[in-house]
């Protein structure tokens, strides 16, 4: 099998790895053979998870060779190598087939032995997403990171953190300098944080942006996005947003969980000059955010530009560099067709003091190494077709929708020609051994325009919640991948377009219903426009209700030190989960069990070793099956028993 990725820097070190469950069962021979060669020198090469054979080969060239029947499947199998890089450097790459166009990827890394002190007198703000989308365990791995952070700000840095679901709730309003009094207080608040409604990412930022409105002239602004990515508004919409308030913010966005929008975490932070993170494992989440910070407290150059002098080059991306950090690298890719030398220029600033780093190179007239560059580069073509498509979907008129098929034909076409998964072609992977003269024909005529007719299918559509309170679920629509449009009418005047997901292979949207619709049951009416033009109508229907439910408990009212207290909950109604704790020691959290006979839930909470003057509350919480979440306090007074 073979691969292809970019190596992520990580404390100077590039990692390649093999994921243990990829890994063949006992008793099979496994043979692993890698070669490894870059434009820097290569300082060292090491194994991690197997013991193999490592020859240095050149400076800049080594190989790794492992043969045996024994591999354990207990750990990945990983190489690690470090590069001899004296300073900020650039390194190059150019691969051109005959007679076709050449790609190219330009790579910024930073020197892996300095230490910089963390850049001082920031102002940045923390938005983090509580809606329920959010809740259980992706909210408590989002607190623990939060925390962490604060406690990492700058004497002399100004902060706020802002959390929010379809209303906005910051911890100060403003800007706060970060002493110790602040970071306490914020702390405070973000433990006491709990999952709820709705997505108003919009709403969110635009907070945000007021805020950092107030920054001082020529300090760093940054703000860092924790959410799914789920929201109620257009993507295009709150980028524009952005745009218009504050093209100097660097957005840093961190999604969180499996189903988050990706396209849009990535764009957001792109265009902003930022890093985007994706964590599906919610358990990864707090580790991930504090090497994210680590790495962005420590920039070593800011408001990267690149010149090609004497160089014809056309397709770069990305089209704005982000600030490149201590313990990253920046990646540019590009197209050429015309062969020729030249230089290549990078210029950036960090604190008031321009640096410029430059390398000659060769744009080569034939050259079929590094053909591996060809998918990279038109992977990112493909997103950045996407997100044409994104805006134009918003306008209407003959003029958007025929710009939508040529954009649509123009990525079927990359799709096929490099074998990646679009929103238009799906792929099982061909050996090249098996590749007939007919499959070598079609690729043929993919890298001359040729375009892909799909299979239409109309299943039906679905909800995430039949039974909902004013919020943001997601509505699901079962439509061709080539549909022309999919939108949603809702009753309330809501009108929203939905975007295929390639993952799930449906068409979907996260929409909100506001506060002040009634409770009842209503109909959101989906109009479907196949690509020949036949338009279709399909209904839903689903069930408002903002009521919080209502429940009686039984509790002892006095309790032993260290006991567990029985619990007992009659929620009087269907209810999709109910749990108890008591506030200040998370660990203390149970989750009640349904008795299916009774319909009452039970379980047993533990009191804490040491009762504090006077009684221990314990909280009761029931969220009903629209997800409504209700809350109760009870007094348990130390006693000898219950």
């Amino acid at each position: 099998a073979r691969s292809i990725r970019i190596l992520e820097t990580q404390e100077g070190v590039l990692e390649w790895s093999l994921p243990r469950e990829n890994l063949p069962g006992p008793g099979t021979v496994f043979s692993l053979r890698a070669e490894i060669t870059d434009d820097v020198a290569i300082r060292s090469v090491e194994t991690v998870g197997f013991v193999g054979v490592v020859t240095k080969l050149s400076p800049r060239h080594w190989r790794v060779e492992f043969d045996s029947d024994e591999v354990a499947g207990e750990r990945d199998l990983k190489i690690r190598y470090r590069l001899d890089a004296a300073g900020v450097g650039l390194r190059f790459s150019a691969t051109r087939p005959d007679g076709g166009e050449g790609t190219f990827m330009l790579v910024v890394t930073p020197r892996d032995d300095v230490v910089r002190e963390a850049v001082e007198g920031r102002d940045i703000v923390f938005v983090s997403d509580m809606s329920g989308s959010m809740s259980g365990e992706p909210i408590e791995q989002t607190k623990k990171a939060l925390e962490y952070v604060i406690g990492q700000l700058h004497p002399d840095d100004r902060f706020d953190v802002i959390a929010f679901d379809d209303v906005q709730e910051p911890v100060f309003g403003s800007l706060r300098r970060a002493d110790p009094s602040a970071r306490d207080q914020a702390v405070q608040v973000v433990r006491k944080l709990q999952g709820r409604n709705g997505t108003n990412i919009l709403g969110a930022v635009q907070a945000a942006m007021k805020e950092l409105q107030a920054s001082i002239s020529g300090r760093p602004r940054a703000v860092v996005f924790l959410t799914d990515g789920q929201g109620n508004e257009p993507p295009g919409t709150v980028l524009a947003e952005v745009q218009r308030t504050d093209s100097g913010c660097r957005i840093f966005t961190f999604g969180v969980g499996v189903g988050v929008n990706r396209s849009f975490l990535e764009r957001f932070a792109r265009e902003n000059r930022g890093i985007s993170t994706l964590v599906q494992d919610p358990q990864r989440l707090d580790s991930e955010i504090r090497r994210l910070y680590d790495r962005i407290s420590m920039p070593m150059l800011m408001d990267l530009e690149v010149e090609f002098h004497g160089l014809q080059v056309e397709e770069i991306h990305p089209e704005r560099l982000p600030d490149l950090y201590r313990d990253a690298e920046v990646v540019l890719f590009g197209r050429y067709s015309q062969a020729g030398e030249g230089r290549v220029v990078v210029r950036g600033h960090l604190s008031g003091r321009e640096e410029t780093v430059a390398l000659n190179v060769a744009l080569p007239n034939a050259e079929p190494r590094y053909s591996y560059l060809e998918k990279l580069w038109a992977s990112r073509q493909i997103d950045r077709l996407n997100d044409r498509m994104d805006d134009s979907g918003a306008e209407g008129g003959q003029d958007a929708e025929a710009l939508r098929q040529e954009l649509a034909k123009e990525i079927t076409r990359l799709g096929i020609v490099y074998n990646l998964v679009t929103d238009y072609t799906t792929f099982i992977a061909v050996p090249e051994s098996l590749k007939t003269d007919d499959i070598k024909e079609l690729m043929r005529k993919g890298q001359m325009g040729y375009d892909k007719k799909l299979i239409d299918s109309i299943d039906g559509i679905r909800l995430s919640m039949a039974a909902m309170p004013p919020g943001d679920p997601v509505l699901s629509v079962d439509a061709p991948e080539d549909a022309r449009s999919v939108v949603a009418y809702f009753p309330f005047g809501l009108v929203k377009r939905l975007r295929y997901d390639a993952v799930r292979q449906h068409w979907s949207a996260r929409f909100l219903v506001p506060r002040d619709v009634p409770d009842g049951l209503y109909e959101i009416r989906v109009h479907i426009v196949e690509r020949s033009g036949v338009s279709r109508w399909k209904n839903v229907s689903y069930h408002i209700d903002s009521s919080a439910p209502e429940f009686e408990t039984e509790i002892p009212e006095s309790a032993a030190p260290g006991c567990e207290i029985p619990i007992e909950v009659d929620p009087l109604e269907a209810v999709l989960e109910v749990y108890a704790y008591v506030p200040g020691t998370p660990e203390s959290k149970v989750v009640l069990t349904s008795n299916p006979d009774t319909g009452t839930w039970y379980g047993r909470v533990r009191m804490p070793d040491r009762f504090p003057e006077g009684p221990v509350t314990v909280r009761i919480v029931v969220r009903d099956l629209a997800r409504n979440r209700f809350e109760q306090d009870f007094e348990v007074w130390e006693g000898e028993d219950f």
